[in-house]
């Protein structure tokens, strides 16, 4: 017998302020990604750490980010100035204008909608803004008037719907876009002009009136109203140009390319005659690069600010943070102790101290994707590279070979209270190791990714799949049992997040919402107030609520009432994964904007009553 029931769930918002009080934000602001010289200092827009306004002579820092100035987001993404000497910086959350002084953000086209994340811009004689989305046709090139956004359109009203990768305004005003289809496209207020030139992916104009275009590794492009040039540099490279500085018809810098035989990024020089290499004796991702007097140049990098001059590097360290990456997977709060799985590798941080472990120390070489609790005080990591536990003072790893003989994917591990470790593999499989026996299982009808495992009180084992559901290896029987779409009240077969919810069963995170089962019962959560119900990850809260995270925000359930924390009001910018603190705080492991924490105490007593029926459970 189906029972109805419909509850009243009240919201409760957190203000926003320029403050946002609770919220900590702890990232890696030392890759700077775009660069403008400003004589003796230079304008560095960063991933994580806001803009900076950095001091040549001194190394002196100025920064300016989302808690302390106008700024909209602390990720930037490009920037440009405009004649008035105006800087525009695009960022996550917008578009900002600084002019020294006054803060401006514009975000929204006329009809509210938010503008997409811009990555080249260009700012053209009359002070208009240009800017595209690099990889997607759905907006297709953008101009701000001063007023407002727009996608321009000619006089018969045409505007392409192109996949755009940078954008550069030439003196007389045309605009001129560099696109997916490998061809040069131009706007000179009044058509559209979709040429035919090949390979045009990154765009510059010059003093002259020329257009200077690169794609291809090696080679670079010029064109004009009388003739096509390119020049083509005399070692074997690859990988995809990442910028192209014109300074002049006779000096043209281009980014991006590896050198085959070393493997070292490098930078390339167009002198009026050839191109000449310059090789990175670091390493580092050249991102962007800005000219300075004395022919200075200035490049920001996934590791901070170098320094090209007259044939020699000098590497500028910016201290901005001790993450080694802003790209994290998980996150796990022991005792005192918060543990980041990360890009830049496992991170210990003990609320003063960041230390990060290399494959020395841990055991396992790869990045580490999941943390999972042995219920001793201690964890497990997981690499594709294979599993290391971590008892508080030794390490003990589980290579690869000894888990897996296969090429699949390890995407996540879960420890149980014997001690024995499950991890979700690519292609619907899951490893049981209990530290002498590997046993691999295929569930009957599980495919793709499996990237979430739980065990309920009962024991029994609850295997998603961001595919094909769940397969549940019931304690009872030791047999699989399949739930999905057609056969259960699972409202999505693409399952992001299991954990088990304290009594008979668990909640599951799907990508249209959350889901309450055991095996004798189906609790389905459709109209909970989230913004998004694309469910990333769950976690229970010592006093018992549930957070999770959705692709929109941040949630707070204590079994009556919701608590909702979206960009809109609230410190953090980017959603990942979440674990929850023995004193209650909030830890956020981001896909790019490092780690975030949140003190869940503020919350208390402020609440809103939502209208009408809000949860409807289905037994």
């Amino acid at each position: 017998m189906n029972r109805w029931f419909f509850l009243l769930i009240l919201l409760a918002w957190v203000p926003a302020s320029a403050q946002y009080p609770g919220w900590s934000q702890y990232t890696n602001g030392n890759f700077v990604s775009a660069i403008l010289d400003d004589g003796d200092n230079l304008w560095l827009g960063t991933l994580g750490a806001g803009l900076i306004h950095y001091t040549k002579a001194t190394g002196a820092k100025v920064i300016y980010n989302r808690a302390s100035s106008g700024m909209p987001d602390d990720w930037v993404s490009t920037m440009v100035r405009d004649s008035s000497n105006r800087l525009w910086i695009a960022t996550q959350r917008g578009v900002a204008m600084f002019d020294g002084t006054t803060w401006a953000v514009h975000d929204t086209f006329p009809n509210g909608s938010q503008i997409p994340v811009l990555t080249s811009m260009a700012a053209s004689p009359d002070n208009s803004i240009w800017g595209v989305a690099t990889g997607t046709s759905r907006y297709g090139v953008l101009k701000f008037d001063g007023q407002e956004w727009s996608r321009p359109a000619d006089t018969s009203g045409f505007a392409p719907q192109i996949v755009t990768f940078s954008v550069a305004a030439a003196k007389d005003s045309t605009i001129w876009v560099g696109t997916e289809a490998s061809y040069l496209t131009s706007f000179n207020g009044k058509k559209w002009n979709e040429g035919e030139t090949g390979n045009a992916f990154w765009v510059g104009t010059d003093s002259e009136g020329s257009v200077w275009y690169a794609n291809n590794p090696g080679t670079l492009y010029r064109t004009n109203s009388s003739n096509d040039t390119s020049y083509t540099l005399d070692i074997p490279t690859t990988g995809a140009t990442r910028r192209i500085l014109v300074l002049s018809p006779s000096q043209v810098v281009i980014l991006g390319e590896i050198d085959v035989k070393s493997t070292t990024h490098h930078f390339t020089m167009f002198d009026g005659t050839k191109l000449t290499p310059y090789r990175n004796p670091r390493g580092m991702v050249l991102h962007c690069v800005a000219a300075g007097a004395n022919g200075d140049l200035y490049f920001g990098t996934n590791k901070g600010l170098a320094k090209f001059h007259d044939g020699q590097w000098e590497f500028l360290e910016l201290d901005l943070g001790d993450l080694p990456s802003n790209q994290l997977y998980d996150v796990l709060r022991i005792g005192s102790v918060v543990w980041i799985a990360g890009q830049g590798g496992l991170t210990r941080f003990d609320g003063t101290t960041w230390t990060t472990f290399d494959s020395s120390t841990i055991g396992i070489s790869g990045q580490p994707v999941s943390l999972s609790r042995d219920g001793k005080g201690g964890f497990w990591v997981l690499t594709n590279e294979g599993a290391s536990h971590f008892n508080g003072a030794t390490w003990i790893a589980v290579p690869r070979a000894t888990l897996i003989g296969t090429k699949a994917l390890l995407h996540t591990i879960t420890a149980d209270a014997s001690g024995t470790i499950w991890i979700g593999t690519g292609g619907g499989g899951v490893i049981k190791y209990n530290g002498t026996n590997v046993v691999r299982y295929s569930p009957p009808g599980l495919t793709g990714d499996v990237k979430s495992i739980a065990i309920d009180s009962a024991g029994n084992l609850w295997i998603g799949s961001v595919q094909s559901g769940i397969a549940v290896l019931v304690a009872a029987t030791a047999q699989f049992q399949s739930l999905n779409q057609s056969n259960s009240k699972l409202p999505s077969n693409k399952v992001n997040a299991i954990i088990p919810d304290g009594a008979d069963g668990v909640w599951i995170g799907t990508s249209v919402g959350m889901v309450r089962f055991s095996l004798l019962a189906q609790t389905t959560f459709q109209n909970a107030p989230l913004a998004s119900p694309f469910i990333r990850s769950l976690r229970h809260a010592p006093d018992g609520a549930l957070w999770l995270t959705t692709s929109s925000g941040l949630y707070r359930y204590d079994g009556q009432r919701w608590a909702g924390f979206t960009r809109e009001n609230s410190g953090f910018v980017d959603i990942g994964a979440v674990d929850i603190g023995p004193d209650g705080d909030v830890w956020i492991a981001t896909t790019a904007s490092g780690l975030t924490r949140y003190d869940a105490r503020i919350i208390t007593g402020v609440q809103q009553q939502l209208p009408g029926p809000n949860v409807l459970d289905l037994r």
